[in-house]
């Protein structure tokens, strides 16, 4: 599968580089810094999934996958993040994310994540599940907010 590498710290990308090329079925095709040039990228390279940062300069993750998912419906994207708080969370599927991953998440639990997307089964961290079924977490969001994630989980 043709990967596509989001983030702001050149030292995560390359970190991920080393680490999922390890795995024989993962080709990392190319890398950005920012949602903006991730949309360039992604329409240039067309990769199968995007591993995509939320916090970014410029354009944030959040509206990078939604313009990524507008523009290549094939094209998967996974969240890969520091943030596990619900709104994120939402924002995130909301913009079309098949995966929410954390980048505290172990290598084999982020590769496991990444094939399973790649077979079209969408995926939250375990991490970030647990944030969501904490008492009180989804007391912020609308009564359809709460039934998409429902849904979603």
């Amino acid at each position: 599968m043709r990967l596509l590498i989001v983030d702001d710290d050149p030292l995560v990308i390359e970190s991920l580089e080393v680490l999922l090329q390890a795995d024989s079925a993962i080709r990392v095709v190319g890398s950005a810094t920012d949602g903006g040039s991730a949309l360039s990228k992604a329409i240039e390279l067309r990769p199968d999934i995007v591993l995509m940062d939320i916090q970014m300069p410029e354009v944030d993750g959040i509206h990078a996958t939604s313009r990524i998912r507008e523009a290549l419906p094939g094209t998967r994207v996974i969240m890969l993040t520091t943030f596990h708080d619900y709104r994120n969370i939402y924002r995130s599927l909301q913009a079309g994310a098949s995966g929410y991953l954390l980048k505290s998440d172990d290598t084999t639990r982020q590769i496991a994540t990444i094939r399973a997307v790649h077979e079209g089964l969408p995926v939250i961290s375990e991490g970030a599940l647990q944030e969501l079924s904490r008492p009180g977490a989804l007391d912020a969001l609308t009564d359809r907010e709460n039934q998409i994630l429902v849904h979603l989980a």
